[in-house]
C-alpha cells in the first residue's frame, strides 16, 4: 500500500512542520524573548545570502516545468513562462541582496558607480543561468499536466507569499514587534486594533521607519518555499518516493537552519520565523490539495514505459 504523501513528501513531515510552527508562535507569544544578535558575523551573513539565493533558484526550475508542460498545447505561453520565472528570480534576489552586491562592487572590485545597476543584473543573470540548463536535462516530460501542476503550484505560492509579505508591512511595525506573528490574528479579529494600526501606519511611513528587521520576514518565506522541492524531484527521471523523502528531509533541515540563523542575525523572533514558514507551507499545501495530482497515474505510466523498454 502506498504511504500517504503531501506535496510528494511524507505525511508525517507535513504534520511535524505544522506542529513546530504553531508551537513556535505560542512559545514566542508568551515569552517574547529576544535573542542575542550577531549582525557582524560573516558566516551568518554569507549563509543568509546563499540560502536566499538557493531558494530563488526554484523559480527558473519551475519555469522549465512550465516550458515543457505547455510547449505542445500552447507554445506562446511556453516561451513566455521560462523567461518570466527567470526574471522573477533575478528581481526578488536583487531586491533583497542588491545592496550587498553593490558593496562588493564598490569595495572589492572597484566598479564605477554608474555601472552598478548593469553589473548587479548581469551578476544575477549569470548566477541563475545554471538552473534551467541543469534541470532541463533531469526533467521527465512524459506528463505535461503534471509539469504544469508543479510549475503553477510553486510559482503561484512564491508570488502570493511575496505579496502577503509586502501587504503585511503596511501594518505598523510596533504592532508586529509587540505581538510578533500572532499580532496579525489580533488585528483581524479586533477592528479597533486594525483601525489604530492604519492610523499609526501613516506616521511610521512619514518618518521613513525601517521595518526590514521585524515581522514579516521575506527571506523566510522564500526559504520555506524550499519545502516544495519534492514536487520537483517527482518530475525528474528515475523518480521514487524514497528520492522525494530525502529531498524533503534536506529541505526541512535547510529551513530550520535558515530560520535559526535569521533569529541569530536579525531582530526577528521565533514567532516571526514560524509565522512566515507556516504561511508559505500552508499555501503550498492548499495548492496541492486544490489541484491534487493522482500518484496512481505515475505508477501506471511507469509500468507501461518499463514494459515498452523491455520489449525493445
Amino acid at each position: 500500500m502506498r504511504p500517504k504523501r503531501v506535496l510528494c513528501g511524507p505525511f508525517i513531515g507535513f504534520t511535524l512542520i505544522l506542529i513546530l510552527c504553531v508551537l513556535g508562535i505560542i512559545i514566542d507569544f508568551f515569552q517574547g524573548v529576544t535573542l542575542v544578535h550577531h549582525e557582524d558575523d560573516m558566516i551568518g551573513n554569507a549563509f543568509a545570502v546563499l540560502g536566499s539565493y538557493l531558494s530563488y533558484c526554484l523559480y527558473p526550475a519551475v519555469g522549465v516545468c512550465l516550458f515543457y508542460g505547455e510547449r505542445i498545447s500552447n507554445r506562446v505561453v511556453s516561451n513566455i513562462m521560462l523567461p518570466v520565472s527567470y526574471f522573477a528570480a533575478m528581481a526578488f534576489a536583487d531586491g533583497y541582496h542588491g545592496a550587498k552586491i553593490e558593496y562588493i562592487l564598490a569595495h572589492y572590485i572597484g566598479c564605477p558607480e554608474n555601472y552598478w545597476p548593469i553589473a548587479r543584473w548581469l551578476f544575477w543573470a549569470i548566477a541563475f543561468a545554471w538552473v534551467p540548463i541543469l534541470f532541463s536535462r533531469q526533467i521527465d516530460d512524459y506528463d505535461r499536466d503534471k509539469l504544469c501542476f508543479t510549475g503553477v503550484t510553486i510559482l503561484g505560492t512564491g508570488l502570493v507569499s511575496e505579496a502577503i509579505t509586502v501587504w503585511s508591512k503596511i501594518i505598523p511595525v510596533s504592532l508586529m514587534r509587540d505581538f510578533r506573528g500572532i499580532g496579525v490574528i489580533n488585528a483581524i479579529l479586533n477592528p479597533l486594533i486594525m483601525m489604530s494600526a492604519w492610523v499609526r501606519m501613516f506616521r511610521y511611513t512619514w518618518e521613513n521607519y525601517d521595518c526590514s528587521k521585524v515581522w514579516p520576514n521575506g527571506n523566510m518565506t522564500a526559504a520555506a518555499l524550499m519545502l516544495s522541492i519534492p514536487l520537483l524531484t517527482d518530475v525528474t527521471k528515475k523518480r521514487s518516493d524514497r528520492k522525494n523523502t530525502i529531498a524533503f528531509l534536506l529541505a526541512f533541515v535547510f529551513v530550520v537552519a535558515y530560520g535559526l540563523n535569521r533569529i541569530r542575525m536579525t531582530d526577528h523572533g521565533l514567532g516571526d520565523i514560524c509565522s512566515d514558514t507556516l504561511i508559505t507551507y500552508l499555501l503550498l499545501a492548499a495548492c496541492g490539495f486544490i489541484a491534487f495530482y493522482d500518484p496512481v497515474k505515475d505508477k501506471v505510466e511507469d509500468k507501461a514505459r518499463s514494459k515498452k523498454g523491455s520489449k525493445l
